[in-house]
C-alpha cells in the first residue's frame, strides 16, 4: 500500500492542470485512500488463487488417472459450465464494484468540499439542504454496496452449490459403476476423496476471482492514472527541454 500510495501521488502531481479541471480534489483524495486499501488485497486474494489452483490441479489429474473412461465426459461437462458461467459472473462483479467505488468517491468530494466552505453553507443557512443531498449520496452508495454484497454472495454461493452438486453427481456415478462391476469400492471412495479436495480448490479459486474482480473494479481509476505515468512524464521532460 505504500509503495501503491507513493506511486499514485507521483503520477497526480505530474499531471497537467487540465486533469485537475476535470477532476475533484475530493475525489483524487478518496483514490489515494480508500481505493489503494482496495488494491493492496489484489496480491492477498491472488495467492490464496494460486494455492487452490495448485491443489485443483494435483486432484484433478488423480481424477482423471483414477475415474474410467465412461466418467470421463461426465466429470468434464459440469466444470466447464462452471468456469464459464463463473468468468461472466465475476466480470459484473467488478462493474458492480467499480460503480460502488465511484459513487463514495463523489460522496466524499461533495462532503470535503461543503466543508471546505463551511462559511458559505451558514452563510446562507444551507445546512439541511447540504444534509439532505449528502444523505441521497450516501442512500445510492448503500444501494451499490447492497448490489456489490448480493453479487458477492451469489457468486459464492454458486460454487459452493455447485461444487457440492458435482460431488453428489460424481458418487452417485460411482455408485452406480460399483454396481456394475466397473470400479471397486476402494476405488470409488479415492475418486470421491479427489473430487472433493478438487471441487473445494475449484471454489477456492473462483472465489478468489470474485475478489480480485471486486479489487480491480474498485481501483479501475488508480488502475488508469497509473497506466497514464509514463507518457505525462515523457510530456514534461520534452517540454522542459524545449
Amino acid at each position: 500500500a505504500f509503495r501503491l500510495r507513493r506511486e499514485l501521488f507521483s503520477a497526480l502531481i505530474c499531471r497537467p492542470i487540465a486533469f485537475f479541471d476535470n477532476n475533484k480534489t475530493g475525489e483524487l483524495v478518496n483514490r489515494l485512500g480508500n481505493d489503494i486499501t482496495m488494491t493492496s488485497r489484489v496480491l492477498i486474494d491472488a495467492s490464496a488463487g494460486i494455492r487452490s489452483s495448485i491443489t485443483a490441479l494435483v486432484g484433478t489429474c488423480m481424477i482423471f488417472q483414477l475415474a474410467p473412461k465412461e466418467m470421463i465426459l461426465g466429470l468434464l461437462s459440469p466444470v466447464a459450465a462452471l468456469f464459464v458461467v463463473g468468468v461472466g459472473y465475476g466480470r459484473l462483479v467488478r462493474r458492480i464494484a467499480e460503480r460502488r467505488q465511484q459513487r463514495l468517491a463523489e460522496a466524499v468530494q461533495r462532503a470535503e468540499e461543503r466543508l471546505s466552505g463551511i462559511r458559505t453553507v451558514r452563510t446562507f443557512n444551507a445546512e439541511s439542504r447540504e444534509l439532505k443531498g449528502f444523505e441521497e449520496m450516501l442512500d445510492a452508495v448503500y444501494q451499490a454496496g447492497w448490489q456489490n454484497a448480493l453479487a458477492s454472495a451469489g457468486l459464492s454461493c454458486f460454487f459452493v452449490t455447485g461444487g457440492g452438486l458435482f460431488l453428489l453427481h460424481i458418487i452417485y456415478n460411482c455408485g452406480v459403476m460399483v454396481s456394475s462391476g466397473v470400479v471397486s469400492v476402494g476405488t470409488t471412495v479415492s475418486l470421491a476423496m479427489y473430487c472433493f479436495m478438487a471441487g473445494s480448490s475449484y471454489t477456492g479459486m473462483m472465489t478468489s476471482y470474485g475478489d480480485i474482480q471486486k479489487c480491480l473494479g474498485s481501483c479501475q481509476k488508480v488502475l488508469e492514472i497509473l497506466g497514464t505515468q509514463g507518457e505525462v512524464r515523457a510530456e514534461v521532460s520534452g517540454a522542459v527541454a524545449a
